[in-house]
């Protein structure tokens, strides 16, 4: 549940969830399973396409579920499609190996 939750939003997240609603496409379109996947995959990347840090693909997700969860307040959207998708593991390519002989 948003920080928000229950209060009114600040100035400043209520004019950038407009700007959101108004850019480019509906915040509607989230609730597609193709868009809502294509959203969470670019959460975990940087603008030149390299991989984000663990720590700001969390971040970015956390912005993500605040404004989902006032697009639902909004009734721009009937649930938070973040609330039925697995998290994506971020985080270390390393492998734990077993004992060797």
């Amino acid at each position: 549940m948003s920080a928000n939750a229950g209060g009114d939003l600040p100035a400043d997240l209520k004019s950038a969830y407009a700007w959101l609603t108004t850019a480019d496409r509906p915040v509607g379109d989230v609730s597609e399973a193709a868009v809502f996947e294509d959203v969470l995959y670019r959460l975990g990347y940087k603008p030149d396409g390299t991989p984000a840090a663990g720590d700001t693909y969390r971040r970015r997700r956390r912005a993500l579920n605040t404004a989902l969860g006032h697009a639902v307040l909004a009734g721009d959207l009937p649930e938070n499609p973040l609330q039925r998708a697995r998290r994506k593991h971020v985080g270390s390519n390393d492998v734990v190996a077993g004992e060797s002989s």
